[in-house]
């Protein structure tokens, strides 16, 4: 709303920039209420005896040592691509590559949101010995990730520029090529699955901090080497490989140490028919030359298509269920239709000798 109101009113930059930090003001406030409507009173004053010291175990302090140093190295990985392209080219360029990691981050705007519902499952999971169902869980959210990905990997591939121009008006179909790469790396990124969260549920703190140092330095590294010569060319490539360093250490140290991979039937089927499917059908909406607004329904199609082959290839399971309960309780509300279409369409469990799953 802010930031429509600034191109209304037409106010430039300094309107954008304002629309952003009022938005986030707005909200970090709203976030604050609901934590302290929610939140039990924890931190009341005690009427009791006093109670017990209690101490904290070293693994503790060890664990947000390392949540930390992941989060700031993220932010190296994320973002150093861009800033140094600001040091080496104009702003113009600045503006083009930017527009495309917008449409490339929508990838990890799916994957980050499902962590939030992950992380505290497979936790819990883990404190369980319930590692058979984190796999069942880690497919199936792995699954819905890339449901929800395949139709921007389908627009942004095949047509970058019809996209760019819809959305950020037609002098951004330059970046179309930068978004091409940017797209090939976050999908991929994406499809082994929410590794950080799930190497974060499973206390791997020390792993999870590898697995940030290494693409967070190569993130530097190639961006100093590439992007004085290729420009927002060698941003892109940067930041892909940063993006695929990232989550492929992150996912061989999953299936090495804990047998836990996305590439299972329940994945790998049903995206194997989407892309048998939609990439001929795009290839030829690229050479067509087809219209712009035809990329919603586009979108809406790509969705289907991957809905449809999970249906036609027996793909839903109980993980899917699992989801789902997540998703109640962060939702504070039943789901009962999305529960009942599950249980119509689900597939013979797929591995019987697992404990039955937690409500």
């Amino acid at each position: 709303a802010f930031l429509a109101l600034s191109f209304g009113l037409r106010l430039g930059f300094t309107g954008v920039l304002v629309a952003y930090v009022a938005a986030a003001a707005i909200a970090f406030v709203a976030l604050l209420l609901y934590t302290l409507a929610r939140l039990p009173p924890v931190f009341t004053r005690p009427t009791g005896p006093p109670p017990l010291k209690i101490s904290v175990p070293p693994d503790f302090w060890h664990l947000s040592l390392s949540l930390w140093g992941v989060s700031s190295l993220a932010f190296i990985m994320t973002f150093a691509d861009t800033l140094i392209l600001a040091v080496f080219w104009p702003a113009t360029t600045v503006g083009l590559y930017s527009a495309a990691t917008t449409f490339a981050r929508l990838f990890l705007l799916v994957n980050g949101a499902l962590a939030y519902i992950f992380l505290p499952v497979t936790a819990r999971l883990a404190r369980e010995k319930a590692f058979r169902v984190i796999e069942w869980t880690y497919v199936t959210s792995t699954r819905w990730i890339v449901a929800l990905g395949v139709p921007l990997l389908f627009l942004f591939v095949f047509l970058p520029g019809q996209s760019l121009r819809e959305l950020f008006g037609g002098s951004y179909r330059a970046a179309a090529l930068p978004l091409q790469i940017l797209t090939l790396g976050a999908f991929a990124s994406v499809a082994v699955g929410p590794v950080n969260a799930c190497l974060a549920g499973l206390a791997r703190s020390r792993t999870l901090l590898i697995t940030s140092v290494v693409p967070a330095g190569a993130n530097l590294l190639l961006s100093f080497t590439l992007i004085p010569r290729y420009g927002a060319m060698g941003a892109a490539v940067a930041w892909t490989v940063a993006r695929l360093a990232n989550t492929g250490f992150g996912a061989l140290a999953l299936a090495w140490g804990n047998g836990i991979s996305a590439f299972r039937r329940p994945l790998t089927l049903p995206l194997a028919v989407t892309l048998a499917i939609g990439i001929p059908v795009f290839a030829g909406m690229a050479l067509l030359q087809v219209p712009g607004w035809s990329i919603f329904p586009l979108a809406i199609g790509s969705f289907g298509l991957f809905l449809g082959a999970s249906l036609v290839t027996r793909s839903l399971n109980r993980g899917d269920l699992l989801i789902v309960r997540a998703a109640e309780r962060v939702l504070g509300r039943p789901l009962p239709m999305v529960r009942r279409f599950l249980e119509r369409y689900m597939a013979p469990d797929p591995l019987p000798a697992s404990p039955p799953l937690p409500e």
